[in-house]
């Protein structure tokens, strides 16, 4: 028996450290988010039964299943999963990517008990709340995404941007349900929360102005610009303008508008909406500070002090390079 045991535990011990050695490369396409890195004999060389979790409780089972879905072996990939679920069953992990499976090859039924299985399971995932809230979306059930986004924990809230764009995508194209759910409010502390990411300014941005209003800024700046490049230079300029006013969000609008009234010289319309800009903008250019400042320096005397002190600090920094002659009022 001492034999027997001894050599059993050689024989385990040895598994668990070459399933260590796989482990190490497989870590490595954890990180990457890549499972495509690898080919089917690495893939049927992992050993799913011992250990049956990874260093980081992910079964096994459901980490080959994941390579498998890369090599487009998906109802193989299923069994796995399923399987994997209960290895653990409490980190949802099977769960999820099964709900994820269903989701992408359209078997609905499927989709929709994995994902409630995952919800209910950990419900302060925000995988688990967008899966969750597009099936809600399809079934038309707003009052429960936004008692789900309500009720979901604030340290989730405030670290996934994911759990804001879903929400509001459910309302963005109807203003009856934008106000019925305080939709606007939900935009503007979402982009509070998450200033520099894209998908949460898109959906603000739809939400606050509405979607027609920012795809016609979009169409209108573009012809404004190419109006102006072909010599129509007011009626560009004007485009622009109204670009601006459907969708008053967007600095590339107003950076355009101030470089094409520069170029002819339309001072006015430049020193008029620098206020707005700089109030807006937080950031911006050299040149376009330059361009406000020389503007307001000749259109606008009351301004003027506020316009040398622009100059002077472009100047004392070395931000841009211009003739300090052309101030003399300034230096």
């Amino acid at each position: 028996m001492l034999i027997l045991t001894t050599l059993l535990s050689v024989y385990l011990t040895n598994r668990r450290n070459l399933s260590y050695k796989t482990q190490v490369l497989i870590n490595s396409d954890i990180n990457a988010k890549d499972w495509t890195r690898r080919d089917f004999n690495f893939i049927n060389s992992i050993d799913v039964d011992y250990p049956t979790l990874n260093v980081f409780s992910m079964p096994m089972k459901s980490i080959k299943g994941e390579y498998l879905v890369a090599k487009d072996s998906v109802l193989d990939a299923i069994k796995l999963h399923e399987q994997a679920a209960l290895d653990n069953p409490y980190l949802m992990f099977s769960e999820s990517r099964l709900a994820s499976i269903y989701q992408n090859i359209g078997w609905n039924e499927e989709f929709e008990y994995y994902a409630r299985r995952a919800y209910k399971g950990l419900p302060n995932n925000a995988l688990h709340y967008v899966m969750m809230t597009r099936l809600l979306m399809d079934q038309g059930k707003l009052d429960s995404i936004f008692a789900n986004f309500n009720s979901i924990d604030y340290e989730v809230k405030i670290r996934e941007p994911q759990v804001w764009v879903i929400s509001l995508a459910a309302i963005v194209y109807d203003s009856t349900l934008i106000r019925k759910y305080d939709g606007k409010k939900i935009a503007k502390d979402a982009l509070n929360r998450f200033s520099k990411n894209e998908q949460v300014r898109i959906m603000h941005d739809y939400i606050i102005y509405g979607k027609e209003n920012v795809d016609l800024a979009f169409s209108l700046e573009k012809e404004g610009i190419k109006m102006f490049q072909e010599g129509n230079q007011i009626q560009g300029i004007n485009k622009i303008k109204k670009a601006i006013e459907l969708h008053s969000n967007v600095k590339q609008y107003y950076d355009n508008y101030i470089i094409a009234n520069y170029d002819i010289e339309n001072y006015s319309s430049v020193s008029n909406i620098s206020s707005e800009y700089i109030e807006k903008f937080n950031e911006t250019s050299s040149n376009i500070l330059f361009m406000i400042a020389h503007s307001t320096y000749i259109y606008n005397e009351k301004e003027r002090d506020n316009a040398c002190q622009i100059l002077k600090d472009l100047d004392s920094n070395n931000l841009y390079v211009f003739d300090k002659r052309d101030f003399e009022l300034c230096f």
